[in-house]
């Protein structure tokens, strides 16, 4: 069975308007264009993931800076009880975690 172009565009229309329809009214989209339709809280989970996945590599390979490095390791003590020693633990855990084992943290 041959779909047209002018049929295609109707059913992604339609689907987008029930996709759109499901989604709770609070949730708002990033609109990109034609297609694209992923909810900014997943946009935000994976800049979160990304941002951690990113910083953790660099002060796991060295290549941060001391001040990132340090701004990092001062907002968890600032945030928490932790002292220096349990957050670059902490670091070292995480990276394994996420499979950035065998970096050394200098």
């Amino acid at each position: 069975m041959k779909i047209t172009k002018r049929q295609l565009k109707r059913i992604i229309r339609e689907e987008k308007v029930k996709l759109l329809s499901e989604q709770p009214a609070n949730a708002p989209t990033r609109d990109m264009g034609p297609g694209s339709m992923t909810p900014m809280s997943e946009i935000i989970a994976r800049l979160e993931d990304a941002l951690i996945s990113v910083g953790l590599d660099m002060i796991m390979a060295g290549n941060a800076s001391a001040q990132f490095e340090n701004d990092v390791i001062g907002f968890v003590m600032d945030t928490s009880t932790s002292d220096e020693g349990e957050v670059e633990a902490a670091m070292q855990e995480l990276a394994e975690r996420l499979n950035m084992i065998g970096m050394n943290h200098n």
